[in-house]
């Protein structure tokens, strides 16, 4: 994030946003145990697009391949022509 211009009093608080957090499931009459969030971002957030679009910023200089980017969806596509294109990473 600091790449992109992010300072660290953000950066803190962005993180904090995003530590801690549990899901659970609710149906009628129950709920499950809260479980923690590794990873991801809160669905519907205000934050959610800003923070794709820096976690994928580096994305498409990262590879020799093409990605396609749309919304909060990936795809990385390349050529195989050869069989040395199959062992490229």
């Amino acid at each position: 994030m600091t790449s992109h211009g992010v300072n660290s009093g953000v950066h803190t608080w962005i993180s904090s946003y995003l530590a801690n957090r549990t899901q659970y499931v609710c149906c009628p009459g129950s709920r499950s145990t809260p479980l923690p969030v590794l990873c991801g971002v809160p669905q519907g957030s205000v934050l959610g697009p800003m923070l794709f679009l820096l976690y994928t910023a580096d994305l498409v200089e990262s590879f020799e391949l093409y990605p396609h980017l749309y919304a909060d969806d990936t795809q990385i596509y390349g050529y195989v022509v050869t069989q040395v294109d199959l062992s490229r990473k």
